[in-house]
């Protein structure tokens, strides 16, 4: 797949296995939101439209006149919000839920979540998490690149994936995150599928069996907690010899980060390992640099 920048779902710093974030204050209740990537799920091709997640809630605060959880897509620094979930309990005690729910693989669109609580003044945000995220392209290969050779695929990501029918064949990039979010293993499954392995750093972090029934392209089979920069992650052929001719294929990865967006919540320097070339600047105003772009 080509390398390109593209935006999707929400998160927030570390506490619930895809990452939360909390907004806190002396005189008001604690929330958090967390986002995390759904694992099974195939991803659109090629990339964009929406991608699925699961918004993690936590809070304190007192919903009886109601609580909403909202989603926009945000465009130029536009936010165009919506009501995707809206519940009632007492305050008192912490409350925690998922909503399931998209978010954006589109260039240029990124999505955020914020908790609403209403209040007989009106209603009173409580946290928000916009997100940024790239879908990571498959390293480069040539021929002979440790049993590895890149196929033209027009159901991959971005009609090309690799592939290695020789086991025990590996090859290594490194890590496109900065220690926050999640990466998600794209890869095909189907009848003559062999077995992938993702070590990171020393540390297998996901062996999946792509063998399946029927061919599935731009599914994600394993989700990983995002190592710092830079890690080595090494893509293993693990297949069983006895699986002569099984091919085991990788198709990149869908790297989720995030930044705090919420009430009181100060900015963010975000440092992007050099998975790309570009700098931008995201939609509040902070900067955020890869390195050597100044």
């Amino acid at each position: 797949m080509r390398p390109h920048l593209v935006m999707a779902g929400a998160l927030a710093a570390a506490a619930v296995a895809g990452s939360a974030t909390t907004v806190a204050s002396a005189d008001g209740p604690t929330a958090s939101i967390g986002v995390r990537l759904v694992g099974g799920q195939q991803v659109p091709g090629p990339d964009t439209g929406m991608i699925a997640v699961d918004v993690v809630v936590t809070t304190t605060a007192d919903c009886r006149r109601g609580c909403d959880l909202e989603a926009a897509a945000i465009y130029q620094g536009d936010y165009a919000w919506r009501v995707i979930d809206r519940r009632t309990f007492p305050g008192g005690t912490t409350h925690r839920y998922t909503v399931r729910t998209g978010a954006q693989l589109t260039e240029s669109i990124s999505t955020a979540f914020r908790l609403t609580q209403h209040t007989a003044s009106g209603p009173r945000p409580l946290a928000q998490v916009d997100n940024g995220a790239e879908n990571v392209p498959e390293p480069s290969v040539t021929a002979g690149s440790g049993g590895w050779h890149a196929d033209l695929d027009l159901t991959a990501t971005q009609t090309m994936t690799l592939r290695s029918t020789r086991p025990g064949s590996a090859i290594s990039f490194r890590s496109p995150t900065i220690g926050v979010g999640q990466l998600g293993v794209i890869a095909a499954t189907g009848p003559t599928a062999g077995v992938l392995g993702v070590y990171v750093g020393t540390t297998l972090a996901a062996k999946v069996d792509l063998r399946s029934a029927t061919a599935v392209p731009r599914k994600v089979v394993a989700v990983l907690k995002a190592p710092p920069w830079p890690t080595t992650i090494r893509v293993v052929n693990l297949t069983p010899t006895a699986r002569a001719g099984a091919a085991a294929n990788f198709d990149g990865l869908v790297r989720i980060a995030h930044f705090n967006n919420g009430p009181r919540s100060t900015p963010n320097r975000d440092v992007l390992p050099p998975s790309t070339s570009r700098c931008w600047t995201n939609t509040c105003g902070n900067r955020r640099v890869a390195p050597g772009c100044g």
